[in-house]
Protein backbone atom coordinates (compact mmCIF):
# COMPACT_ATOMS: atom_id res chain seq x y z
CA UNK A 1 0.00 0.00 0.00
CA UNK A 2 1.10 3.54 -0.85
CA UNK A 3 1.66 5.73 2.11
CA UNK A 4 0.12 8.99 2.56
CA UNK A 5 2.36 11.94 1.48
CA UNK A 6 1.56 15.29 0.19
CA UNK A 7 2.36 14.02 -2.90
CA UNK A 8 -1.04 11.79 -3.06
CA UNK A 9 -3.06 13.67 -1.19
CA UNK A 10 -2.24 17.58 -2.24
CA UNK A 11 -5.78 18.94 -4.34
CA UNK A 12 -7.91 16.28 -2.61
CA UNK A 13 -10.62 17.24 0.06
CA UNK A 14 -11.79 15.68 3.16
CA UNK A 15 -14.67 16.15 5.22
CA UNK A 16 -14.51 15.37 8.87
CA UNK A 17 -18.37 15.12 10.61
CA UNK A 18 -17.43 14.83 14.28
CA UNK A 19 -19.18 16.74 17.19
CA UNK A 20 -16.31 16.25 19.85
CA UNK A 21 -14.17 18.94 18.77
CA UNK A 22 -10.70 17.90 20.41
CA UNK A 23 -11.14 14.58 17.98
CA UNK A 24 -12.14 16.82 15.29
CA UNK A 25 -9.88 19.57 15.16
CA UNK A 26 -6.98 16.58 16.01
CA UNK A 27 -7.95 14.92 13.00
CA UNK A 28 -8.06 17.86 10.68
CA UNK A 29 -4.22 19.24 11.29
CA UNK A 30 -2.94 16.10 10.73
CA UNK A 31 -4.36 15.79 7.32
CA UNK A 32 -4.00 19.60 6.73
CA UNK A 33 -0.22 18.73 7.34
CA UNK A 34 -0.14 16.34 4.75
CA UNK A 35 -1.57 18.47 1.96
CA UNK A 36 -5.15 17.46 2.21
CA UNK A 37 -8.12 20.65 1.73
CA UNK A 38 -9.91 20.21 5.14
CA UNK A 39 -13.44 20.68 6.09
CA UNK A 40 -14.98 20.58 9.63
CA UNK A 41 -18.96 19.52 10.33
CA UNK A 42 -20.09 19.29 13.57
CA UNK A 43 -23.60 18.45 13.00
CA UNK A 44 -25.49 16.13 9.76
CA UNK A 45 -27.41 19.69 8.67
CA UNK A 46 -23.15 21.33 8.45
CA UNK A 47 -21.98 18.25 6.71
CA UNK A 48 -25.32 18.85 4.20
CA UNK A 49 -24.47 22.13 3.49
CA UNK A 50 -20.72 21.11 2.20
CA UNK A 51 -22.46 17.98 -0.25
CA UNK A 52 -25.36 20.19 -1.81
CA UNK A 53 -22.37 23.20 -2.30
CA UNK A 54 -21.73 22.50 -6.21
CA UNK A 55 -18.40 24.93 -5.90
CA UNK A 56 -17.12 22.02 -3.25
CA UNK A 57 -15.93 18.54 -3.75
CA UNK A 58 -15.75 16.36 -0.88
CA UNK A 59 -13.00 13.69 -2.38
CA UNK A 60 -13.00 11.80 0.90
CA UNK A 61 -15.64 11.93 4.42
CA UNK A 62 -15.34 10.56 7.84
CA UNK A 63 -19.02 10.65 9.41
CA UNK A 64 -18.90 9.83 12.94
CA UNK A 65 -22.11 7.50 13.92
CA UNK A 66 -23.51 9.22 16.39
CA UNK A 67 -24.22 13.15 16.17
CA UNK A 68 -26.82 16.09 18.32
CA UNK A 69 -28.73 16.09 15.29
CA UNK A 70 -28.99 12.57 14.15
CA UNK A 71 -27.18 9.57 12.98
CA UNK A 72 -24.29 9.41 10.51
CA UNK A 73 -25.37 5.92 9.30
CA UNK A 74 -28.57 7.88 8.15
CA UNK A 75 -26.17 10.78 6.53
CA UNK A 76 -24.50 7.76 4.83
CA UNK A 77 -27.43 6.38 3.43
CA UNK A 78 -28.39 10.03 2.33
CA UNK A 79 -25.60 10.84 0.64
CA UNK A 80 -25.02 7.52 -1.20
CA UNK A 81 -28.70 8.09 -2.75
CA UNK A 82 -27.59 10.92 -3.49
CA UNK A 83 -25.01 9.62 -6.34
CA UNK A 84 -21.98 10.87 -4.25
CA UNK A 85 -19.01 8.32 -5.41
CA UNK A 86 -16.28 9.18 -2.62
CA UNK A 87 -15.26 6.69 -0.07
CA UNK A 88 -16.63 7.37 3.18
CA UNK A 89 -15.41 6.09 6.29
CA UNK A 90 -17.29 5.69 9.48
CA UNK A 91 -16.31 5.82 12.72
CA UNK A 92 -17.86 5.27 16.24
CA UNK A 93 -17.20 4.72 20.00
CA UNK A 94 -20.31 2.46 20.54
CA UNK A 95 -20.24 0.08 17.04
CA UNK A 96 -21.32 -3.22 17.22
CA UNK A 97 -21.54 -6.39 14.51
CA UNK A 98 -25.11 -5.20 13.06
CA UNK A 99 -24.04 -1.26 12.70
CA UNK A 100 -21.09 -2.38 10.90
CA UNK A 101 -22.84 -4.08 8.61
CA UNK A 102 -25.32 -1.95 7.83
CA UNK A 103 -22.57 0.70 7.55
CA UNK A 104 -21.06 -1.01 4.61
CA UNK A 105 -24.89 -2.21 3.24
CA UNK A 106 -25.34 1.44 2.91
CA UNK A 107 -21.86 2.05 0.80
CA UNK A 108 -19.35 2.17 3.53
CA UNK A 109 -15.90 2.08 1.89
CA UNK A 110 -14.37 0.94 5.62
CA UNK A 111 -15.76 1.19 9.60
CA UNK A 112 -13.28 2.46 12.24
CA UNK A 113 -13.33 1.80 16.19
CA UNK A 114 -12.98 4.59 18.34
CA UNK A 115 -10.23 5.06 19.97
CA UNK A 116 -7.88 4.65 17.22
CA UNK A 117 -4.59 5.71 15.99
CA UNK A 118 -4.55 8.34 13.53
CA UNK A 119 -1.14 7.45 12.23
CA UNK A 120 -1.64 3.46 12.78
CA UNK A 121 -5.18 3.08 11.76
CA UNK A 122 -6.77 6.01 10.14
CA UNK A 123 -4.09 7.15 7.70
CA UNK A 124 -3.54 3.58 6.04
CA UNK A 125 -7.11 3.67 5.18
CA UNK A 126 -7.39 6.96 3.81
CA UNK A 127 -3.78 6.36 1.60
CA UNK A 128 -6.22 3.53 0.07
CA UNK A 129 -9.16 5.70 -0.56
CA UNK A 130 -7.09 8.44 -1.93
CA UNK A 131 -5.27 6.50 -4.23
CA UNK A 132 -8.58 4.99 -5.75
CA UNK A 133 -9.89 8.60 -5.61
CA UNK A 134 -6.93 9.91 -7.90
CA UNK A 135 -7.29 6.66 -10.04
CA UNK A 136 -11.05 7.34 -10.47
CA UNK A 137 -9.92 11.18 -11.35
CA UNK A 138 -7.53 10.26 -13.84
CA UNK A 139 -9.74 7.51 -15.52
CA UNK A 140 -12.54 10.28 -15.45
CA UNK A 141 -9.80 12.60 -17.37
CA UNK A 142 -8.85 10.15 -19.76
CA UNK A 143 -12.50 9.31 -20.50
CA UNK A 144 -13.38 13.30 -21.48
CA UNK A 145 -9.54 13.59 -23.33
CA UNK A 146 -11.26 10.47 -25.23
CA UNK A 147 -14.88 11.56 -25.70
CA UNK A 148 -13.43 15.20 -27.22
CA UNK A 149 -10.73 13.56 -29.87
CA UNK A 150 -13.33 11.60 -30.69
CA UNK A 151 -15.38 14.84 -31.52
CA UNK A 152 -12.59 16.35 -33.20
CA UNK A 153 -12.12 13.73 -35.70
CA UNK A 154 -15.90 13.95 -36.40
CA UNK A 155 -15.72 17.70 -36.69
CA UNK A 156 -12.85 16.96 -39.91
CA UNK A 157 -15.51 14.43 -41.30
CA UNK A 158 -18.37 17.41 -40.81
CA UNK A 159 -16.18 19.93 -43.11
CA UNK A 160 -17.82 19.07 -46.25
CA UNK A 161 -21.37 18.86 -44.86
CA UNK A 162 -20.63 22.73 -43.51
CA UNK A 163 -19.37 24.16 -46.29
CA UNK A 164 -22.52 22.59 -48.23
CA UNK A 165 -24.89 24.25 -45.79
CA UNK A 166 -22.96 27.23 -45.76
CA UNK A 167 -22.66 27.68 -49.36
CA UNK A 168 -26.95 28.08 -49.87
CA UNK A 169 -27.29 31.08 -47.47
CA UNK A 170 -24.09 32.83 -48.81
CA UNK A 171 -25.51 32.17 -52.45
CA UNK A 172 -28.74 34.00 -50.92
CA UNK A 173 -26.53 37.00 -49.95
CA UNK A 174 -25.12 37.10 -52.93
CA UNK A 175 -27.76 37.49 -55.27
CA UNK A 176 -29.49 39.73 -53.08
CA UNK A 177 -26.77 42.24 -52.68
CA UNK A 178 -26.53 42.15 -57.00
CA UNK A 179 -30.13 43.10 -57.32
CA UNK A 180 -29.81 45.94 -54.84
CA UNK A 181 -26.42 46.90 -56.51
CA UNK A 182 -28.25 46.30 -60.32
CA UNK A 183 -30.81 48.52 -59.41
CA UNK A 184 -28.75 51.61 -58.02
CA UNK A 185 -26.51 50.97 -60.98
CA UNK A 186 -29.53 51.61 -63.32
CA UNK A 187 -30.85 54.55 -61.64
CA UNK A 188 -33.58 53.48 -59.86
CA UNK A 189 -34.73 53.92 -56.26
CA UNK A 190 -35.33 51.41 -53.92
CA UNK A 191 -38.59 51.14 -52.05
CA UNK A 192 -38.64 50.98 -48.37
CA UNK A 193 -41.26 47.80 -48.53
CA UNK A 194 -38.54 46.55 -51.07
CA UNK A 195 -35.33 47.36 -49.34
CA UNK A 196 -36.71 45.90 -45.95
CA UNK A 197 -37.23 42.39 -47.74
CA UNK A 198 -34.22 42.52 -48.82
CA UNK A 199 -32.66 43.06 -45.26
CA UNK A 200 -34.79 40.78 -44.18
CA UNK A 201 -33.65 37.48 -46.51
CA UNK A 202 -29.80 38.93 -45.88
CA UNK A 203 -30.71 38.58 -42.42
CA UNK A 204 -32.35 35.34 -42.53
CA UNK A 205 -28.88 34.06 -44.57
CA UNK A 206 -27.05 35.43 -41.53
CA UNK A 207 -28.57 33.78 -39.09
CA UNK A 208 -28.64 30.20 -40.64
CA UNK A 209 -24.73 30.61 -40.90
CA UNK A 210 -24.69 32.11 -36.94
CA UNK A 211 -26.35 28.86 -35.90
CA UNK A 212 -24.28 26.80 -38.07
CA UNK A 213 -21.21 28.08 -36.29
CA UNK A 214 -22.53 28.24 -32.76
CA UNK A 215 -23.26 24.29 -33.15
CA UNK A 216 -19.98 23.59 -34.24
CA UNK A 217 -18.61 25.78 -31.21
CA UNK A 218 -20.82 23.77 -28.45
CA UNK A 219 -20.07 20.75 -30.30
CA UNK A 220 -16.59 21.01 -30.11
CA UNK A 221 -16.07 22.59 -26.91
CA UNK A 222 -15.57 19.78 -23.49
CA UNK A 223 -17.85 18.78 -21.47
CA UNK A 224 -16.28 18.84 -18.30
CA UNK A 225 -18.20 21.49 -17.22
CA UNK A 226 -21.25 20.86 -18.18
CA UNK A 227 -23.92 21.00 -16.36
CA UNK A 228 -27.95 19.39 -17.04
CA UNK A 229 -30.63 21.35 -18.38
CA UNK A 230 -34.10 20.85 -20.20
CA UNK A 231 -33.27 20.59 -23.82
CA UNK A 232 -36.15 19.63 -26.51
CA UNK A 233 -35.53 16.11 -28.01
CA UNK A 234 -36.66 16.84 -31.63
CA UNK A 235 -33.61 19.31 -31.24
CA UNK A 236 -31.11 16.57 -30.15
CA UNK A 237 -32.22 14.43 -32.42
CA UNK A 238 -31.71 17.44 -35.52
CA UNK A 239 -28.76 18.05 -34.29
CA UNK A 240 -27.21 14.90 -33.93
CA UNK A 241 -28.21 13.94 -37.28
CA UNK A 242 -26.67 16.97 -39.00
CA UNK A 243 -23.42 15.78 -37.14
CA UNK A 244 -23.52 12.56 -39.64
CA UNK A 245 -24.94 14.40 -42.55
CA UNK A 246 -21.61 13.79 -44.22
CA UNK A 247 -22.17 9.94 -43.90
CA UNK A 248 -25.46 9.92 -45.27
CA UNK A 249 -25.10 11.56 -47.91
CA UNK A 250 -21.60 10.10 -49.07
CA UNK A 251 -22.98 6.40 -48.30
CA UNK A 252 -26.45 7.42 -50.23
CA UNK A 253 -28.28 5.96 -46.77
CA UNK A 254 -31.85 6.75 -46.61
CA UNK A 255 -32.54 8.12 -43.43
CA UNK A 256 -35.93 7.95 -41.29
CA UNK A 257 -36.85 9.98 -38.27
CA UNK A 258 -40.12 9.56 -36.23
CA UNK A 259 -40.79 10.84 -32.95
CA UNK A 260 -43.86 9.20 -31.56
CA UNK A 261 -46.67 11.22 -30.65
CA UNK A 262 -45.93 9.78 -26.82
CA UNK A 263 -42.61 11.51 -27.24
CA UNK A 264 -43.76 14.51 -29.47
CA UNK A 265 -42.79 18.03 -27.49
CA UNK A 266 -40.84 16.65 -24.87
CA UNK A 267 -38.29 18.09 -23.02
CA UNK A 268 -35.35 16.19 -21.58
CA UNK A 269 -33.23 17.29 -18.94
CA UNK A 270 -29.62 16.24 -19.59
CA UNK A 271 -26.02 17.22 -20.58
CA UNK A 272 -27.06 17.72 -23.80
CA UNK A 273 -23.82 17.71 -25.44
CA UNK A 274 -22.85 14.51 -23.85
CA UNK A 275 -26.59 13.02 -25.27
CA UNK A 276 -26.03 14.21 -28.58
CA UNK A 277 -22.21 12.45 -28.42
CA UNK A 278 -24.56 9.12 -27.46
CA UNK A 279 -26.88 9.54 -30.28
CA UNK A 280 -24.52 10.87 -32.46
CA UNK A 281 -21.98 8.04 -32.13
CA UNK A 282 -24.78 5.70 -32.57
CA UNK A 283 -25.66 6.71 -35.86
CA UNK A 284 -22.17 6.90 -36.74
CA UNK A 285 -21.70 3.22 -35.91
CA UNK A 286 -24.81 2.59 -38.06
CA UNK A 287 -23.87 3.93 -41.02
CA UNK A 288 -20.24 2.06 -40.90
CA UNK A 289 -21.84 -0.97 -40.68
CA UNK A 290 -23.82 -0.31 -44.37
CA UNK A 291 -21.16 1.45 -46.01
CA UNK A 292 -20.91 -2.20 -47.80
CA UNK A 293 -24.37 -3.16 -47.77
CA UNK A 294 -26.87 -2.73 -50.67
CA UNK A 295 -30.11 -1.49 -48.67
CA UNK A 296 -28.78 1.03 -46.81
CA UNK A 297 -31.39 2.33 -44.33
CA UNK A 298 -30.63 4.42 -41.27
CA UNK A 299 -33.63 4.32 -38.42
CA UNK A 300 -33.96 7.02 -35.21
CA UNK A 301 -37.17 6.74 -33.44
CA UNK A 302 -38.37 7.76 -30.47
CA UNK A 303 -41.19 6.96 -27.83
CA UNK A 304 -42.54 7.15 -24.28
CA UNK A 305 -43.21 4.27 -22.55
CA UNK A 306 -43.78 3.21 -18.84
CA UNK A 307 -40.18 2.22 -19.01
CA UNK A 308 -39.20 5.65 -19.73
CA UNK A 309 -37.77 7.66 -23.00
CA UNK A 310 -36.72 5.24 -25.53
CA UNK A 311 -34.18 5.86 -28.48
CA UNK A 312 -33.58 3.33 -31.10
CA UNK A 313 -30.85 3.74 -33.58
CA UNK A 314 -31.33 0.90 -36.20
CA UNK A 315 -29.40 0.09 -39.45
CA UNK A 316 -29.42 -2.64 -42.23
CA UNK A 317 -25.86 -3.27 -41.74
CA UNK A 318 -24.35 -6.85 -41.58
CA UNK A 319 -25.52 -7.10 -37.95
CA UNK A 320 -23.30 -8.37 -34.73
CA UNK A 321 -22.71 -12.52 -34.39
CA UNK A 322 -24.01 -13.69 -31.71
CA UNK A 323 -20.95 -14.81 -30.22
CA UNK A 324 -19.40 -11.43 -29.43
CA UNK A 325 -22.25 -9.58 -28.48
CA UNK A 326 -21.22 -10.02 -25.04
CA UNK A 327 -17.88 -8.23 -26.00
CA UNK A 328 -18.90 -5.24 -27.42
CA UNK A 329 -19.23 -3.12 -24.62
CA UNK A 330 -15.24 -4.34 -23.29
CA UNK A 331 -12.97 -1.61 -23.39
CA UNK A 332 -10.43 -2.14 -26.77
CA UNK A 333 -13.15 -4.67 -28.27
CA UNK A 334 -13.46 -3.36 -31.72
CA UNK A 335 -15.04 -5.25 -34.79
CA UNK A 336 -13.71 -2.33 -37.41
CA UNK A 337 -10.59 -2.52 -39.73
CA UNK A 338 -6.84 -1.94 -38.15
CA UNK A 339 -6.70 1.36 -37.38
CA UNK A 340 -10.71 2.32 -37.91
CA UNK A 341 -11.71 2.04 -34.22
CA UNK A 342 -10.07 2.14 -30.33
CA UNK A 343 -12.91 0.35 -29.18
CA UNK A 344 -14.19 2.88 -26.68
CA UNK A 345 -16.93 4.38 -28.63
CA UNK A 346 -19.71 2.04 -27.00
CA UNK A 347 -18.08 1.71 -23.25
CA UNK A 348 -18.11 5.71 -23.51
CA UNK A 349 -21.68 5.78 -24.63
CA UNK A 350 -22.61 3.37 -22.29
CA UNK A 351 -21.04 5.36 -19.67
CA UNK A 352 -22.58 8.52 -20.59
CA UNK A 353 -25.69 6.93 -20.67
CA UNK A 354 -25.42 5.37 -16.88
CA UNK A 355 -24.74 8.83 -16.36
CA UNK A 356 -27.96 9.97 -16.65
CA UNK A 357 -30.07 7.10 -14.86
CA UNK A 358 -30.51 4.97 -17.75
CA UNK A 359 -29.03 2.27 -19.79
CA UNK A 360 -28.04 0.93 -23.49
CA UNK A 361 -29.62 -2.48 -24.83
CA UNK A 362 -29.24 -3.69 -28.22
CA UNK A 363 -30.23 -6.49 -30.24
CA UNK A 364 -28.86 -7.93 -33.76
CA UNK A 365 -29.62 -10.51 -36.26
CA UNK A 366 -26.66 -11.15 -38.55
CA UNK A 367 -27.52 -10.44 -42.19
CA UNK A 368 -30.37 -8.20 -41.18
CA UNK A 369 -28.65 -5.63 -39.08
CA UNK A 370 -28.56 -4.21 -35.67
CA UNK A 371 -30.73 -2.08 -33.54
CA UNK A 372 -29.36 -0.43 -29.71
CA UNK A 373 -31.82 1.24 -27.53
CA UNK A 374 -31.15 3.96 -25.49
CA UNK A 375 -33.54 3.55 -22.37
CA UNK A 376 -33.60 7.00 -20.18
CA UNK A 377 -35.75 7.04 -16.52
CA UNK A 378 -38.95 8.98 -17.33
CA UNK A 379 -38.04 11.47 -14.26
CA UNK A 380 -36.11 13.30 -16.67
CA UNK A 381 -38.73 13.92 -19.14
CA UNK A 382 -41.43 16.70 -19.06
CA UNK A 383 -43.66 18.34 -21.69
CA UNK A 384 -43.18 21.72 -23.10
CA UNK A 385 -46.15 23.76 -22.35
CA UNK A 386 -48.68 24.92 -24.88
CA UNK A 387 -49.89 28.27 -24.96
Amino acid sequence: MTPLSESNANGLTLLVVEDEAPIRRLVAMEFEDLGFTVLEADTIAQAREFFANKETQVDIALFDLRLPDGDGLSLLQEVKTSGHEGPILMMTGHGNKHTVLESFKAGAYDFLEKPFSISGDLMPVVARAAGEVRLRKENTSLTEQILHNTKLAALGELSATVLHDIRGPLSLIHVVCEDISETVDEGESIGPSELKAHVAQILKACDRIRKLGDHLRNYSRQDAQESMESKSLENLLDDSLFLVQQKTRSNRIKVTKMVDPSAQGVLLRCYPNKLEQVIMNLLSNACDAMSKEAVRELGLVAKFTAEGLLLDVSDTGTGIPLEIQGKIFDNFFTTKPRGEGTGLGLKIVRNIIVEHGGELLMTSVVGKGTTFTVRLPAELVTRQPVF
